[in-house]
């Protein structure tokens, strides 16, 4: 998609297309332009079922088993010593005909969807996982933060899905919003409301000094066990890309779930694209527990464990990419779903005032993969 005064390099949009209906050849060419553009729109899918949204992302990864990406909904509901995850702090349902579709909303969804009565949706808000959020009247006023920035991954037991497909069903109305960095930057931007971030890792990772490069290449990251639940209680900095240092408020160890160490994930800083085998820069920084760094492949392995450490390491390499000309707010319409390559992107919700600008509807569907990246 190409902006005006912008950097963005990825974005595609396909029309004509049912997914409903999608032969192998039609399958093999969106997978394809899934993988080279990173980011896909494809236009008019009002009538998608559910499950045939959850079946066209399987495909991606057929021999997967059928479980969302951060497993079952009992597993993320699943409270500790009375405290809910990250994941679970707003509401999470599923869609009843079809378990692995996500619903991800604001608001009331009316009498009936798909299956769900009745339902007020509670959205997660910057207000309570933010340092210093924006007020009320602010945010009423079209203020609005990143979110968060992630990768869709549990981290945990369950490998990185291979691709995300969020449909759109219903956007909020309303004036355009503007984010704000709120770090003293003075940087902004406009979105309309409802819409979720983008920036493109595999840019990232070009964006690297050669030094920079040959670390990551031969380096490693290990996340936390049970993460979300380990940072249920940390509050990220304005922009949705770390925790800042000194908190201490990540849940001690002694006081978590148990966990066995062969679910425990450890993964490459660098993935690779599965169709172009271009380089990510791939690093969940607000569940990363430990780094090893080695600046070469023969090199010694300085493991850093300290979380404050581990996050001033790794701060610098989203903040060169969350700039205003490197952030693509996607410009998805209701009947859309945008497809993207989870193992090379990294994303982040927009809030909104929904008593103001009214609900919103996706859903979304992401797989646990079959294999880690590579």
């Amino acid at each position: 998609m190409e902006l005006p005064g912008s950097n963005v390099n990825f974005g595609a949009f396909v029309e004509g297309i049912d997914l409903n209906d999608v032969n192998e050849d039609t399958f093999a060419q969106l997978r394809n332009a899934v993988y080279e553009n990173q980011l896909v729109i494809i236009k008019g899918q009002q009538a998608l079922t559910p499950s045939n949204h959850f079946d066209f992302v399987h495909r991606f990864d057929p021999t997967a088993q059928a479980l969302h990406g951060h497993g079952t909904l009992k597993s993320v509901k699943e409270t500790w010593k009375g405290a809910p995850s990250l994941l679970a702090l707003g509401s999470v349902y599923n869609i009843p005909e079809a378990p692995g579709v996500r619903l991800v909303a604001a608001g009331w969804q009316g009498e009936d969807h798909y299956g769900l009565k009745d339902i007020t949706y509670d959205a997660t808000t910057i207000r309570k996982t933010q340092v210093n959020p924006p007020t009320k009247e602010e945010m009423d006023a079209g203020v609005v933060r990143f979110g968060r920035w992630h990768i869709d991954c549990a981290a945990y037991d369950l490998d990185p899905p291979k691709v995300t497909a969020l449909r759109c069903l219903k956007l909020p109305q309303g004036r355009e919003q503007t984010i704000r960095w709120d770090d003293g930057s003075g940087m902004e931007m406009k979105t309309r409301p409802g819409r979720t971030a983008y920036y493109n890792c595999e840019q990232l990772y070009e964006m690297l000094t050669a030094e920079e490069k040959a670390m990551a290449d031969n380096s490693l990251v290990t996340y936390a066990p049970h993460p979300y639940k380990w940072i249920s209680g940390c509050q990220q900095d304005t922009i949705g890309i770390t925790i800042p240092q000194g908190q201490g408020k990540e849940v001690p160890q002694d006081q978590m779930p148990a966990f066995e160490f062969s679910k425990v994930k450890k993964y490459p800083m660098v993935w690779h694209n599965e169709v172009t085998g271009k380089p990510a820069f791939m690093v969940h920084a607000i569940i990363a527990q430990k780094l090893h760094i080695k600046r070469a492949a023969n090199d010694v392995e300085l493991v850093i464990d300290d979380v404050d450490e581990v996050r001033k390491f790794l701060y610098p390499f989203a903040r060169r990419m969350v700039t205003p000309e490197n952030v693509l707010v996607a410009p998805y319409e209701e009947g859309d779903i945008a497809v993207w390559n989870n193992r090379g992107m990294q994303h982040g919700f927009l809030e909104y005032p929904v008593d103001i600008m009214g609900p919103r509807t996706m859903h979304q569907v992401n797989i646990a993969a079959s294999c880690p990246p590579s």
